[in-house]
């Protein structure tokens, strides 16, 4: 066995042996089901297959009851603070954003 596989079935095997979940996936998902079980005592590892950040937007919020689970365990306001900014939106059409504009003559608007 070649002293580059030897290591590399070590490591596997330290590993495996500190390890009761495996997950895939480094996304929002899976960091958080990582971030309940180790609450839970579990000893996990997360596995992601990118080596950096993706900037692309690809959920544009977060829903109310998300938002109350992520404020419960602290984490809301240090994750809103590391957010990517972008345009403020009021949903889709045809698949396409449609950017929120704030009605005329309303309070609080300056139209």
């Amino acid at each position: 066995m070649s002293t580059e596989k030897a290591e590399t079935t070590e490591k596997a095997e330290t590993t495996a042996s500190t390890t009761d979940v495996v997950i895939a996936g480094a996304g929002p998902t899976g960091l958080m089901l990582a971030y309940e079980l180790a609450l839970a005592g579990a000893r996990t590892l997360v596995l992601e297959k990118l080596d950096q950040r993706v900037e692309q937007v690809k959920g544009g919020a977060i829903q109310p009851r998300t938002a109350e689970l992520l404020e419960s365990r602290g984490l809301l306001e240090p994750m809103l603070r590391r957010a990517i900014q972008r345009a403020r939106w009021a949903g889709t059409s045809r698949c396409c954003p449609c950017p929120w504009t704030a009605p005329r003559g309303r309070p609080g608007t300056t139209a």
